[in-house]
């Protein structure tokens, strides 16, 4: 599914509604059978939380069926290293003293 578009906004909108419209469009389109969701949003809308928060419910659907398996996996595929890097340190802040693990290749 392509939210392209779908959050409207301008400098008077806080980060945050953003990040919450955006991530109900994701929602949305993974209960409505979509494998996979791309979101297009400005520099500055935090992106890198958005993707964390996204996860997070991802894994939260998933727990029960994942528990038997072991764990749960939210795989992130980043075009450059800054933003491997940028996604990474944006991730330990906000998951500080939770157990997770990471791999960039």
């Amino acid at each position: 599914a392509r939210l392209r578009g779908s959050v409207a906004g301008g400098p008077s909108r806080a980060k945050s509604d953003i990040q919450s419209e955006a991530k109900k469009a994701v929602a949305d389109a993974f209960a409505g059978g979509a494998a996979r969701a791309t979101v297009v949003l400005p520099g500055g809308a935090g992106k890198t939380v958005l993707g964390l928060r996204v996860g997070e419910d991802v894994l939260g659907l998933r727990v029960a069926e994942d528990a038997l398996r072991g764990g749960a996996t939210v795989m992130v595929l980043l075009p450059t290293r800054h933003l491997v890097s940028q996604t990474w340190s944006e991730w330990r802040r906000f998951r500080a003293g939770e157990p997770w693990e990471s791999l960039a290749v």
